[in-house]
């Protein structure tokens, strides 16, 4: 993960360690702010994070319920779950709900960027895994699928692959895969 370019969420209720970390990621990433639960979830619904750093404890809802949420987002960001009340509890239920790490406020900057730091390295791996996925899917029932649609409908089963994953993308993301004849495709 590149990390001049990565997205970070910071999702944070208390102002001053909000403008703290904000000031102390940005000259690293790039950082979108969210003070509340219906904040964050906009953002999640309206952008692509490479990493979303989340109060557990929020005024209008809980983080936890936030993370699960994000389960049925395709780019599943990862999660570093923040709390200043530490409990075992409630850091093993983030870390089963999806969270790649758990810290507990206050804590120092270093080691807070050693948390972010391989928070980000586990979302290029998740990226890696999510496009051998797809590949896979595609190359099991889905391809047999369009092949007897293709037969039915005239248009090549490349096509409707192609039409079908378009639809799939969000626009101005790319997807990357390959054909059983080992040829290399881009879907805009």
């Amino acid at each position: 993960m590149d990390k001049q370019r990565a997205e970070i969420l910071l999702v944070e209720d208390d102002r001053s360690l909000q403008d703290v970390l904000t000031e102390h990621l940005s000259g690293k990433y790039r950082v979108q702010l969210a003070s509340s639960a219906k904040e964050a979830l906009q953002s999640m619904e309206s952008n692509s994070f490479d990493l979303i750093v989340l109060d557990l404890h929020l005024p209008d809802g809980s983080g936890i319920d936030l993370m699960q949420h994000s389960l049925s987002d395709v780019s599943d960001p990862p999660f570093i779950a923040m709390t200043s009340h530490p409990d075992v509890d409630v850091a093993v239920n983030a870390m089963k709900v999806g969270a790649v790490d758990y810290i507990v406020k206050p804590f120092e900057l270093g080691d807070f960027d050693r948390v972010v730091e391989r928070a980000l390295q586990t979302s290029g791996k998740r990226e890696k895994i999510q496009k051998r996925q797809i590949t896979l899917r595609l190359d099991v029932s889905v391809i047999d699928y369009f092949k007897r649609l293709a037969s039915e409908t005239g248009i090549t089963y490349q096509n409707l692959i192609n039409l079908y994953l378009r639809g799939c993308v969000q626009k101005g993301e790319r997807l990357n895969f390959e054909w059983k004849t080992g040829k290399g495709s881009q879907v805009p």
